[in-house]
């Protein structure tokens, strides 16, 4: 059996340890619109200079020799799985906390995890687990059907907690009934077939005996957050949390009551720590990593011809993987509702007006040079995307959709036909009521790859007479005006995927709490919305594969015609490993950590 991982199967906002882009602070003087300048070229000549001056690799230490040392771009928000909604915080959770089952983190097969088995009963309106004997958690205490039922009923399930599972355990907006069979069973029934449930069943289970009067007193979303003592949290998963130094580091340690052995009988994981060093300039964590510092990093693209000629010197492998699975993408804010709490639109109508009219988006995505992103910004290793499944996710990716080729003319002949015309002759169109086409262009500030592909976005729509500013800010910030406060105008953001779509549900129905076009929608207001809506549930239904694959393909097709999201290109996945390191298997599914429990540090 291949060494397998517990998947970011949700789509969530993407910007951790080993997303596929590249991730950098990179600012630049901006005008007033807080629009940056293209970024100079000096961090890179200055990283081959201190490459071309490096003399070796120091020699790790007797605490590094059992350690591995990554790194992540941005602090976790929250140790707390349930409420996570960004790999800054998964990178980290996925180690402490398991489900019932996992995915391979290469072929996507459904596996064994808390559970040794499943079955299907009432053609898929119910599934039976049965746990593992002996499971413990870390505080030693045993794991059961009990913990499951809670996890699910108090946990994803509970209308007042906002769980980012939950979307995806909903069926017609019916959840399941959770029943405990026995300490090592355990029963979900859903008023329709749940096909895909199995894979759904990786959402990792939480302490009962530690949480349960935590629930009951309303504190659980504000449980285990970043500022909580690690060693309160009480865990499954094959590590549990050392220590956290805010803006320093996260470390990991070996559980010791973690189930899993390998074939020869010996306890995983290999590892004695994990520790996640957050380095948030790209330019220093390839610096840290040459310098030994750092023992596996994602390499983005344009960095790939540089380091490619220092492996044998300084000691590391460089793996390439193929595209990423996850999306990056232009979204405009679709957004008509309007706050409960001060009665204003959450978006300025006159915006919302423009981004809401479907010939604008496509005018906005012919007039984006996505070659020229690939050229430039990804160092030619990557490729056009025009829908929203990889071709790194398998069958359920459709070659076929609708594309946008670059063509600034057809940009610019839709606008004029629908209306956005320069009325004044100030190269700056305007809607039918005279009002400047103008808006600002928002990513975060620690992706170079976002940054750079946001300026280029900038000037592309400028060249087709839109007055568009651009700006940069903390991830974490931008995350809370997607997920609550809903104040953007236009994003450059990205999303993980993975093997089965069904599972970014919180990202396309249209009640989602990622659905960040226009989300938690009481009813779909778009006619397509209430389409794909409708497409996901019968999906989930769906017990034949090839017809679950046909829906899937036309939910593909509709969101190609109507873009609410456009899409950019995806970056080759390249990795850089130390030598020392063994059983480091990166995937487009898994990333590089998929199965951490089984890399180990080569003995001397």
């Amino acid at each position: 059996m291949k060494p397998a991982f517990r998947p970011n199967f949700l789509f969530r906002c993407k910007f951790g340890a080993f997303g596929p882009l590249a991730e950098s602070r990179a600012r630049v003087p901006g005008d007033r619109w807080g629009r940056s300048q293209p970024a100079a070229i000096g961090p890179l000549l200055a990283l081959v200079a201190v490459m071309a001056s490096g003399c070796g690799l120091p020699e790790p230490s007797g605490d590094h020799r059992n350690r591995l040392v990554v790194s992540s771009v941005t602090p976790p928000r929250t140790f707390n799985p349930v409420v996570a909604r960004e790999t800054s915080s998964t990178a980290i959770t996925d180690q402490l906390f398991i489900g019932l089952t996992r995915s391979d983190g290469v072929t996507g097969e459904v596996l064994p995890h808390l559970a040794t088995d499943w079955k299907s009963l009432d053609g898929g309106r119910a599934w039976e687990f049965t746990l593992r004997d002996n499971l413990r958690w870390s505080d030693g205490e045993p794991l059961s059907a009990d913990d499951v039922k809670f996890t699910y009923d108090r946990l994803y399930l509970n209308p007042d907690i906002a769980a980012s599972g939950r979307d995806i355990l909903t069926v017609e907006g019916e959840t399941p009934e959770v029943t405990v069979l026995s300490d090592t069973r355990v029963r979900f029934e859903f008023s329709q077939p749940y096909a895909p449930f199995p894979r759904a069943a990786a959402l990792g289970i939480l302490p009962r005996h530690v949480l349960e009067d935590r629930v009951d007193a309303g504190t659980f979303e504000s449980e285990w957050g970043v500022g909580t003592d690690p060693s309160s949290i009480v865990v499954n998963g094959p590590f549990t949390l050392e220590e956290y130094r805010p803006g320093q580091r996260v470390v990991l340690q070996r559980n010791p009551h973690y189930f899993e052995r390998d074939e020869d009988g010996a306890p995983l994981p290999y590892l004695e720590r994990v520790q996640f060093e957050i380095v948030q300039n790209l330019d220093v964590q390839i610096q840290k990593f040459r310098l030994g510092e750092l023992d596996l990093i994602a390499v983005p693209a344009q960095y790939y011809p540089l380091l490619s000629p220092e492996r044998e010197r300084f000691d590391f492998r460089l793996k390439r993987v193929g595209p990423a699975t996850g999306i990056t993408f232009l979204a405009l804010n679709q957004n008509t509702g309007v706050n409960p709490e001060t009665g204003e639109p959450f978006l300025d109508p006159v915006k919302a007006a423009w981004f809401n009219d479907v010939d604008f988006r496509r005018a906005v995505s012919y007039a984006i040079d996505r070659e020229e992103i690939i050229r430039i910004v990804m160092n030619g290793l990557g490729i056009p995307m025009w829908g929203p499944l990889s071709p790194s996710q398998g069958p359920f990716h459709h070659p076929e959709v609708r594309r946008y080729h670059y063509d600034p003319d057809r940009a610019r002949e839709i606008l004029d036909e629908a209306g956005y015309v320069d009325r004044i002759g100030d190269g700056i169109r305007q809607d039918s009521d005279g009002n400047p086409i103008r808006f600002i262009i928002v990513t975060n500030a620690g992706s170079d790859t976002r940054v750079r592909m946001a300026q280029m976005v900038r000037r592309d729509l400028s060249d087709i007479g839109l007055d568009v500013g651009f700006n940069q800010i903390d991830f974490n910030a931008l995350v809370n005006q997607l997920s609550f406060t809903f104040d953007w105008e236009v994003v450059v953001m990205g999303l993980t995927g993975g093997p089965d779509p069904h599972f970014g549900s919180n990202v396309w129905v249209s009640s989602g709490g990622l659905h960040m076009w226009h989300p938690f929608q009481d009813e779909p207001e778009r006619p397509w919305e209430a389409e794909i809506d409708q497409i996901f549930v019968d999906a989930v239904r769906e017990v034949d594969e090839d017809r679950r694959r046909e829906l899937y393909f036309h939910w593909q097709e509709l969101v190609a015609e109507q873009l609410p999201l456009i899409f950019l290109p995806n970056e080759e996945m390249i990795f850089a490993v130390r030598n020392r390191l063994e059983n480091v298997e990166p995937a487009p599914l898994g990333g590089s950590l998929h199965n951490l429990e089984r890399i180990a540090v080569r003995s001397e």
